[in-house]
């Protein structure tokens, strides 16, 4: 990627696949409800999925980073297996530990699960675009 007109139509490329996606997947009902997530966060996921797809595609200085797309797969993961609906429940006393243990780990896993997708797309847009090369300076006066 050498300019920022690129940077844009990556992202586009990305977000245009993604809304096809979600299009088709909500014509065929399928998706969410069977993964655990809700409408919206389906949405999200798969927007962040394919801009960072687009991203890594398309500009090379992102693509040294696809290691960090472990950490989306890590969000899937902690949603297929907890799920957004998920709650715990108050703990009664303050000496049930093992409650408060699981509250928190559950709050923290949450955090992860909403953080991480929106985080990984962001780094690799920042990365794709602190690494585009400088524009040239024009002359000024009698540089000419």
């Amino acid at each position: 990627m050498k300019t920022i007109v690129g940077l844009f139509w990556s992202v586009m490329a990305g977000f245009a696949l993604a809304c096809a996606v979600i299009v088709f997947s909500q014509l065929l009902g399928a998706g969410s409800d069977s993964l655990g997530f809700t409408v919206w966060t389906y949405r999200y996921y798969t927007l962040s999925l394919f801009v960072s797809g687009a991203l890594l595609t398309f500009s090379k200085p992102a693509r040294q980073y696809w290691k960090w797309m472990l950490l989306f797969l890590l969000a899937i993961v902690l949603v297929m297996a907890i799920g957004f609906d998920a709650y715990a429940e108050p703990a009664t006393s303050n000496l049930d530990v093992a409650a408060n243990v699981a509250a928190m780990t559950m709050f923290l896993a949450k955090l992860v699960m909403y953080v991480v997708p929106g985080g990984v797309t962001a780094f690799y847009a920042f990365t794709a675009y602190t690494n585009l090369p400088p524009k040239p300076s024009k002359p000024v006066g009698n540089d000419a």
